[in-house]
């Protein structure tokens, strides 16, 4: 019986113990340490991306680069390099990189079928920036990284294909070319 009796006074003590832990928020720990502080502030970094020295306005889902005049006139023989620059700045303290990528181009705002068969329109990240840079290999589409606070360039080639006729060479239209941009982290 008495081993009975001193189990149940272990369980009524233990039961004390627990429920005086709860009524006074205490813990079993053999020490704690608090610290109070003042509210804090948490900021995400800001950053900002460039084309040709103008800002892309945040949410926008186009932006527009003016190409300008050539001042050469676009024939089979002769293409038109236009150089695009996308420059990336941030506050922000870890590094990280932005992929721009350029898509297939639409022709719009032209009344003539005939050129939107024949103006062809490719381009190629270059290191350096330098569009007129002999050998370099246009595509479709296109894609490099932009490093915080750096400069990327882009060379868009506007070309009439072989045997266009020559009744388009003064026509105007309007090129649409998709940019996509992608965080990447380091």
């Amino acid at each position: 019986m008495r081993f009975r009796q001193a189990l149940q006074l272990a369980a009524v003590v233990a039961s004390a113990v627990v429920a005086g832990l709860f009524g006074v928020q205490g813990t079993l720990a053999l020490w704690t340490v608090s610290a109070s502080s003042d509210a804090g502030m948490i900021q995400a970094a800001d950053f900002r991306l460039d084309l040709n020295d103008r800002e892309i306005p945040g949410g926008v889902a186009a932006a527009a680069v003016v190409l300008g005049s050539p001042t050469t006139v676009l024939t089979p023989s002769s293409p038109v390099f236009v150089k695009v620059d996308v420059t990336l700045t941030t506050n922000a303290t870890a590094p990280f990189e932005m992929e721009a990528g350029l898509g297939a181009a639409s022709i719009s705002e032209t009344s003539s079928a005939e050129l939107r068969r024949n103006l062809a329109v490719s381009y190629a990240a270059v290191a350096g920036g330098d569009c007129g840079t002999p050998g370099l290999h246009y595509t479709a589409t296109a894609a490099a990284r932009v490093s915080t606070s750096d400069k990327t360039t882009f060379c868009v080639r506007l070309a009439l294909r072989e045997g266009a006729p020559l009744s388009i060479q003064q026509l105007g239209a309007r090129i649409s070319v998709p940019m996509e941009f992608t965080q990447i982290g380091i």
